[in-house]
C-alpha cells in the first residue's frame, strides 16, 4: 500500500477501495514498522487524494492521530504533525477534536522535549492553526505554549522563528496575564534587530500586545533594552506603518503605569 500511495493512480486505487478507513485502525499497531508505512501512505493520500482528509476524520484518525505524539521517533513525529496540520488547515471540526484528544499539551511538550529542526517546524505550523481557534488559544495558552515557542526564537532555522513569532502574535492577546514571560521578552526585543521585515513586524505585534496592562512585561522590556530598540525599529521603519504603529503602541505602553515608567520616558528623550 504504502508504494502505492506513491503514484496517484495507486492512491485512488487505495481511496476508491476503502483503504483509508483500514489504515486509520493500523495506527493502533504497536509495531513501530507497520505505524511508519500507515502514517506515510496516509500523509500522502491527505497531500494528493481529493477526499481523504473528510474520510480519514470520518474514519476517526484524527484522535489516533494526537495519540500517537506520545511516541518519541522524530521523523515518525514530523509527519503526524504534518497529517495533524493539513487535516486541521480551515477546518474548524477537526482543531476542535484535536482540542478535545489533549492535542496542545502534546504539541507544547514536543516543543519543549525536541531539537530536530524539522519535527519543530511542522510542530509549529500545528500550533499555528490552532492559535487562531478562540478553543485552542487558551489551552495552548494554560499549556506553557508561549513560553515553549519562545525557546526558539534564537534558531538558525527562519522558517522555524517566522512559525513560532506568527503563532505567539496570535496568542499574544490571550497571553497578557501569563507570568514567566522574561525569555520570550528578551527574544522579541533581539529580533527588532533583524533585517527580515516580517520578523520585526510580528516582533513589535507581540511586544505591543504583551506589554498591555502588565507592569511585569513592561518592566523586564525596559531592562533589556527594549526603550531603545524599539526607537530604532521606528526610525528604520520609515513609512511602513505595519511596523511603526504597534511600535509606537508598545512605547506608549512602555512609558505609563509602571514602577520605572518615569526611567523609560527619560530613555525615549534620549533617544531624540
Amino acid at each position: 500500500l504504502h508504494n502505492l500511495s506513491m503514484h496517484k493512480q495507486g492512491l485512488l486505487a487505495i481511496f476508491k477501495s476503502g483503504g483509508i478507513p483500514a489504515l486509520v485502525k493500523l495506527l493502533s499497531s504497536p509495531i513501530e514498522s507497520v505505524l511508519f508505512y500507515t502514517i506515510t501512505t496516509l500523509h500522502n493520500l491527505l497531500l494528493h487524494q481529493d477526499g481523504a482528509k473528510h474520510t480519514v476524520r470520518l474514519a476517526g484518525g484524527l484522535q489516533k492521530m494526537v495519540a500517537l505524539l506520545q511516541r518519541n521517533n522524530v521523523k515518525f513525529l514530523a509527519i503526524v504533525t504534518d497529517c495533524l496540520q493539513i487535516l486541521a488547515y480551515g477546518n474548524q471540526e477537526c482543531k476542535l477534536i484535536i482540542l478535545a484528544s489533549q492535542g496542545p499539551l502534546e504539541l507544547v511538550r514536543i516543543m519543549r522535549s525536541y531539537d530536530y529542526e524539522k519535527l519543530l517546524w511542522t510542530t509549529s505550523r500545528v500550533l499555528k492553526v490552532l492559535s487562531v481557534c478562540s478553543s485552542n488559544k487558551p489551552a495552548i495558552v494554560e499549556a506553557g505554549g508561549m513560553q515553549a515557542l519562545a525557546m526558539h526564537l534564537g534558531h538558525p532555522s527562519q522558517r522555524l522563528v517566522q512559525n513560532c513569532l506568527w503563532t505567539l502574535r496570535n496568542l499574544s492577546d490571550a497571553g497578557t496575564k501569563i507570568e514567566n514571560l522574561d525569555n520570550l521578552m528578551q527574544g522579541l526585543v533581539q529580533l527588532l534587530g533583524s533585517t527580515d521585515v516580517n520578523i520585526v513586524t510580528c516582533a513589535a505585534g507581540i511586544l505591543s500586545n504583551l506589554t498591555c496592562n502588565n507592569q511585569k512585561n513592561k518592566v523586564t522590556v525596559c531592562q533589556v533594552g527594549g526603550i531603545e530598540a524599539l526607537v530604532r525599529t521606528i526610525i528604520a521603519a520609515g513609512d511602513r506603518e505595519e511596523i511603526t504603529e504597534p511600535a509606537v503602541c508598545a512605547l506608549r505602553h512602555l512609558t505609563s503605569r509602571h514602577p520605572e515608567c518615569e526611567v523609560s520616558q527619560n530613555a525615549v528623550r534620549l533617544q531624540g
